[in-house]
């Protein structure tokens, strides 16, 4: 059925980079983008904290171990928020799906 067997999500650029090449954006892509109306409406938000207790070993994603909570790195992400949601991309959006990583929900909790 299958040739090959992936055994880790570490393979995915390797496999899809030859796909996407020639679909990598420019920043003012992403403004141009951003400046435009969502035409399907859809929108969902991934929030990557790169602080964690431990890393993991399956983990691909870039991260470092936490020293301390998590309270500027979580004033950034409202900054950000407020940022890009003032685009045109965003205000014509209606969130489906929100990703929370556990550390920065722990975080939350915590303090709030």
């Amino acid at each position: 059925m299958f040739k090959i067997r992936y055994k880790s999500h570490h393979d995915v650029g390797n496999i899809i980079s030859k796909f996407t090449e020639n679909l990598k954006a420019s920043k003012n892509d992403f403004l141009d983008l951003l400046n435009t109306e969502n035409k399907n409406k859809q929108l969902g938000i991934y929030f990557h904290t790169p602080y964690c207790d431990k890393i993991c070993s399956f983990c691909n994603m870039n991260r470092k171990q936490l020293d301390n909570d998590l309270e500027e790195y979580t004033k950034y992400l409202c900054e950000e928020i407020k940022k890009y949601g003032a685009y045109k991309f965003c205000k014509t959006s209606e969130i489906d799906v929100v990703f929370l990583v556990e550390e920065l929900l722990q975080y939350l909790k915590k303090n709030n």
